[in-house]
């Protein structure tokens, strides 16, 4: 018998939605290994199968529930999986799908982040990639996406893409994902183009789904959490697409006050795949 030396999470997502299943997808090295791997729960939010499949009670909604798998007969090696329980997706409620600009800054973002987390709510991060020189800003992105947060490209600083060459705006959307790789793991699916600038050669270079939005909190413009939070409650509706840009301490600030009143008026916060 040829004994596994490392196992490895191969596919897997840091967070699930209470009612659905999740498989672990993991691999091991050598590749060849054939002893058996066993995987376990230590929660009383959960329950995993011998293949790998977890599903959650209600109770562990807004809970981490760890996965620790093990390989038999070789008991030191084994490998933590983290996962974000967040509530149910009702289709016939209402919805909204957050969404945060030009970060990471961590002091800011950390606080938008303690907001949906205190709430069990999810956003849609866009993240520009040149803000993420920093182990404070990678610590916050990583937090973000393990937290459930759907992480997009935002270019890697900041360009209005129409005004750019098709080699550079490659560049600025490969560069971005690069960046974003190295800290999350994952490529990003989706993208924001910078001030909402959009072209035929822009997407034709982009390749890359791009989200805009319907309510535009001007936060960016005014820095006042009062009319952030007004324009964003006043408007809302269901299937909104709200901007809002977590680079500002006066954003985070409106959010806290913005998340309660949207959950109070029955309202569940999605990403924007989600959505």
């Amino acid at each position: 018998m040829v004994k596994v030396k490392k196992i490895v999470t191969t596919k897997t997502a840091s967070f699930m939605r209470h009612g659905d299943s999740l498989k672990i997808v993991v691999a091991v090295k050598p590749k060849w290994a054939d002893n058996e791997l066993i995987y376990h729960v230590n929660s009383m939010y959960g329950s995993i199968s011998k293949e790998g499949i977890l599903k959650t009670k209600r109770e562990a909604v807004g809970k981490n529930i760890v996965v620790t798998i093990t390989a038999k007969n070789n008991t030191k090696v084994k490998q933590n999986v983290h996962i974000r329980v967040l509530p149910k997706i009702n289709p016939n409620r209402k919805m909204v799908a957050l969404t945060f600009d030009d970060g990471v800054n961590a002091n800011s973002t950390n606080d938008v982040l303690d907001t949906l987390k205190k709430n069990d709510a999810v956003a849609t991060c866009f993240i520009i990639g040149s803000t993420l020189g920093t182990k404070k800003n990678k610590t916050a992105l990583l937090r973000s996406y393990q937290m459930g947060n759907e992480i997009g490209n935002h270019t890697l600083s900041h360009a209005n893409l129409t005004k750019l060459s098709p080699s550079k705006i490659r560049r600025e959307m490969a560069s971005a994902d690069r960046n974003i790789m190295r800290v999350t793991g994952k490529k990003p699916f989706i993208c924001r183009p910078p001030y909402g600038a959009t072209s035929s050669q822009e997407r034709k270079n982009v390749k890359k789904p791009q989200i805009l939005w319907s309510i535009d909190s001007l936060d960016w413009q005014h820095k006042n959490p009062v009319k952030t939070y007004d324009n964003v409650v006043n408007n809302v509706h269901n299937g909104s697409i709200v901007l809002m840009h977590d680079m500002y301490m006066t954003t985070a600030e409106a959010v806290r006050k913005i998340v309660p009143m949207l959950r109070k008026k029955g309202y569940q916060f999605v990403t924007v795949p989600e959505l």
